[in-house]
């Protein structure tokens, strides 16, 4: 089971993941493995590029897409499909990020989709991955993406911690565009960042364990 958590920074993603494993681990005796983009749990040249991508300010859009996208490849290709099958995957971000972030008058959203797909096809993959669940943590109001932003000041971990309310104002955009264009009620799940830790963990997991179950794991 492939499971996404997708999101501008500051909305909680991580600190979900890490709740959710634990609550996993401890109160279902079900290991959860974890991993993000870009980048990649034990994907050495993944987390590599990532490197490069928050070294450097001043890459053109084209050349952060193709960045983002040769991670994504070596993640897919040396972490998601080995641990398909055995384990239930949570990961920090996937290509709807890539979406959200790199979308602009020049790059398309559906150029973006379309050279995930055909790069993985490359590798003998037949199609992109889907997640079995993607969450969504998206602000709905301009008031709640400030308070997101507010809440995330302090943290300056890369150079994506440097951009300002109007980028993550469209990027937050650009992720309730993706809900109305790609929607599948039956795997995209939107919940408020603003929530407390223990409702956000509530209902995740109440949607997890039912999927589990019904996946019989």
């Amino acid at each position: 089971m492939f499971i996404v958590f997708e999101g501008i920074d500051g909305t909680g993603k991580t600190t979900l993941i890490n709740n959710l494993k634990k609550y996993f681990c401890e109160n279902e005796n079900i290991n959860i493995f974890t991993t993000r983009e870009p980048g990649g749990k034990n994907c050495p040249a993944a987390e590599k590029i990532r490197s490069l991508i928050f070294e450097f300010d001043n890459l053109s859009i084209v050349t952060e897409l193709f960045l983002f996208l040769a991670s994504r490849i070596e993640h897919v290709k040396d972490v998601i499909l080995p641990n398909l099958n055995q384990k239930i995957i949570f990961c920090d971000r996937y290509y709807f990020s890539t979406i959200a972030y790199q979308s602009s008058k020049n790059i398309t959203s559906d150029f973006i989709n379309e050279i995930n797909v055909k790069a993985l096809e490359l590798f003998n993959e037949p199609k992109l991955v889907y997640p079995n669940i993607t969450f969504f943590l998206i602000p709905k109001s301009d008031q709640d993406l400030y308070k997101i932003m507010e809440r995330k000041s302090h943290v300056k971990e890369n150079r994506m911690d440097e951009k300002d309310f109007e980028f993550y104002h469209e990027v937050n955009e650009n992720y309730k565009k993706i809900i109305k264009k790609y929607n599948n009620p039956n795997n995209f799940i939107s919940l408020d960042p603003l929530l407390n830790e223990s409702e956000l963990l509530e209902q995740a997991k109440k949607i997890i364990k039912k999927m589990i179950k019904n996946e019989n794991i």
